[in-house]
């Protein structure tokens, strides 16, 4: 998970992930590999983790992650009150 310096889940962190992710052509909110996954799979998800993790460090080293992100902040599925 991405955490917050307070150690709270960080949900912009999560949305800039996705976001970059997503752009990067890998939809995955959460990681389960699996032997149907080949060896090229595998190595692309590595290089979009790695490009996107390389963006959230360069926006939070700058003006913030959140100033990175198109959009709204996603909000966990589960909770109290929608």
């Amino acid at each position: 998970s991405f955490n917050d310096e307070s150690g709270n889940i960080s949900m912009v962190a999560r949305t800039l992930f996705m976001q970059e992710s997503i752009a990067r052509g890998v939809l995955m909110p959460y990681v389960v590999p699996s032997f149907a996954h080949k060896k090229e799979d595998i190595n692309f998800v590595v290089e979009v983790v790695k490009d996107s993790l390389k963006v959230m460090k360069e926006a939070a080293e700058g003006k913030g992650m959140a100033s990175a992100i198109v959009g709204e902040v996603v909000k966990p599925v589960f909770r109290k009150f929608n």
